[in-house]
């Protein structure tokens, strides 16, 4: 609903995923931009979402609970075992962005551990991505923005929620 009606910490916490490095560029037309983005990530939810069982997938190795192919979301067998359901709804809504947003992965956000990696991430990215047509490319292979970024929108999402 826009900067001005998240609550002091919800910003705290809006700006250490979508403005780690404390840029200040997450003006209102950013934030008009972010829920543009959950839209489409809703509404992937709501309409198109169509999951899948893969337990023998070679993509299924440790403790991951989903991927996708962008098509699709596949379940994968830790699902079953996993209990925090936060976490299932953060990769559920992680994988959906990849889908909505065409977006690849970007250095991951990890909630207790410093990532001088996530910390470089910037709003939108380099100039470069602004770009037309050839900014998409650009925006895929640089993956510095946290606008298009899953992780920044799985974690807020389930975070804002839990509080």
């Amino acid at each position: 609903e826009g900067w001005t009606a998240m609550t002091p910490a919800e910003q705290k916490h809006f700006n250490q995923l979508f403005d780690p490095g404390n840029s200040g560029d997450t003006d209102e037309e950013f934030i008009a931009d972010v829920l543009a983005n959950y839209k489409k990530i809703a509404r992937r939810l709501d309409n198109s979402l169509t999951l899948a069982y893969r337990p023998d997938s070679k993509r299924c190795e440790d403790q991951r609970l989903y991927y996708t192919n962008m098509i699709k979301i596949f379940v994968c067998p830790y699902f079953n075992i996993e209990e925090n359901t936060a976490r299932k709804a953060r990769v559920l809504i992680h994988e959906s962005a990849h889908m909505a947003l065409l977006a690849v992965d970007r250095p991951y956000f990890h909630k207790n551990t410093y990532s001088t990696r996530y910390a470089a991430l910037t709003p939108r990215g380099s100039w470069i991505t602004e770009i037309p047509l050839l900014g998409l490319v650009f925006r895929e292979l640089a993956h510095n923005d946290t606008l298009h970024h899953p992780d920044a929108y799985a974690w807020f999402a389930v975070e804002i929620a839990l509080t």
